[in-house]
């Protein structure tokens, strides 16, 4: 893949490896679009009927749809993700990360909160889930095409390209520390520190308390 983009000739035959416009962009995915047109009822389907049987378990359908995910980055996705160049592939790949990420929490929370609606949660965490998947996939094809034109254009990787993700990869780290560094604080004050047992306060405000 590095020499079909890099400029210079075929250490083999000895000719151009790349001229601008020369690559057709479109061609390079349209197989994998194609194919994920094909499939992509059957794999919707199926994601949505395992994230159904999965809601029976709380919390189970979001790990099922991630790891549903994070098999169609390995089946659909990779192969035109390894078209781009090092520097554009590494932010793609961030990219795509994170709106896994946050597809997968929004996943969560919608599905926390109608998991104690019976006959309801089921029912919306397969459909849920479903949509999702097909946001997810169409988003990673689509960011991937656009890449893919601009390296056929010659086209260098742009501040507006790289600063988003790393912008969004820094925002998840930090929510990290401080969730990490709140749920820390939490427990040390719960172990370390003396709390006050109910006769105990009972016992304080009757001593407060004015004759």
């Amino acid at each position: 893949m590095r020499e079909v983009w890099r400029v210079g000739v075929c250490s083999r035959c000895k000719r151009a490896l790349f001229t601008s416009g020369g690559v057709d962009a479109n061609g390079l995915v349209a197989g994998v679009v194609a194919g994920w047109k094909r499939w992509r009822m059957w794999v919707v389907g199926m994601v949505g009927v395992a994230c159904f049987i999965a809601g029976l378990v709380p919390l189970l359908a979001p790990a099922v749809f991630a790891a549903a995910m994070l098999l169609a980055n390995f089946v659909i996705i990779r192969q035109p993700l390894r078209w781009l160049r090092p520097g554009r592939r590494i932010c793609t790949r961030i990219s795509l990360k994170v709106l896994l990420a946050g597809l997968t929490v929004v996943n969560l929370i919608l599905t926390v909160l109608v998991y104690p609606i019976f006959g309801v949660a089921q029912l919306t965490a397969a459909v849920l889930s479903s949509l999702l998947a097909l946001a997810y996939v169409e988003a990673a094809l689509r960011l991937i095409s656009s890449g893919l034109r601009r390296e056929a254009a010659r086209t260098p990787l742009q501040v507006w390209e790289w600063l988003p993700p790393v912008l969004l990869l820094g925002a998840c780290f930090l929510f990290v520390v401080v969730v990490s560094a709140a749920a820390g604080g939490f427990f040390w004050l719960l172990f370390e520190v003396e709390i006050p047992d109910i006769s105990t306060l009972v016992d304080w405000f009757g001593e407060e308390a004015p004759p």
